[in-house]
């Protein structure tokens, strides 16, 4: 059994009420279940979960998402939320692993895939495209942190979150290069590394 498959057998499911067999994963459970998870953990699972999703606009204007191997269907601002709170999770993380940094960045182009395919199904869904414009405003900034997820994923801000390092972490990775980035806050310094830097890095041997 795939590490993924294992990870679906346990998480929560439905059951048939006739004879108390237990049916396909919940998709709404099995996101919220991630929660709780490490962000290694999570990263691992979304990209498996990720190849089999699909989204359309539903009529009240929310972007709905389903999978191929579970039942029910969950908000794509949901796990959009979870996928950029993990991202901020891992730039202030001393230990989490090169890869699974290079991994975070992998499944941003499948974020923008799935809102675009969102939209294109609700061409013809009138009320939806209005519902979901409303849904879509925010008053203050909506890249901040989780922000607004459309509006965060569209705009690009956080595209590279997890390539975003402590300070000291930064510096024992790269001790002779300058940072392509840096932001500080609520007594954090984050300096970002180029991906072509974390590439090299893990091809060099680093964790």
């Amino acid at each position: 059994m795939s590490n993924f498959a294992s990870k679906v057998a346990s998480s929560p499911t439905s059951s048939d009420g006739a004879n108390g067999l237990a049916a396909e994963p919940l998709l709404p459970e099995f996101i919220e279940h991630l929660n709780e998870k490490s962000p290694e953990d999570i990263v691992d699972s979304l990209g498996t979960l990720a190849n089999g999703l699909s989204a359309e606009l539903s009529f009240l204007g929310r972007r709905l998402i389903s999978h191929d191997t579970m039942k029910g269907s969950a908000d794509l601002d949901v796990l959009t939320r979870l996928y950029l709170h993990t991202g901020y999770r891992i730039s202030h993380s001393e230990s989490t692993s090169l890869q699974t940094r290079l991994h975070w960045d992998d499944l941003w182009a499948r974020f923008v895939d799935l809102y675009a395919a969102a939209d294109d199904s609700g061409r013809e869904k009138r009320l939806g495209a209005w519902l979901r414009g409303w849904r879509d405003f925010s008053i203050g900034c909506p890249c901040c942190n989780t922000g607004v997820p459309y509006v965060a994923i569209a705009s690009t801000f956080r595209k590279h979150e997890a390539f975003f390092f402590t300070a000291e972490r930064f510096k024992e990775l790269w001790p002779e290069d300058k940072a392509v980035g840096f932001r500080s806050g609520q007594g954090y310094e984050g300096l970002r590394a180029s991906r072509e830097m974390v590439e090299e890095a893990v091809a060099g041997g680093e964790k």
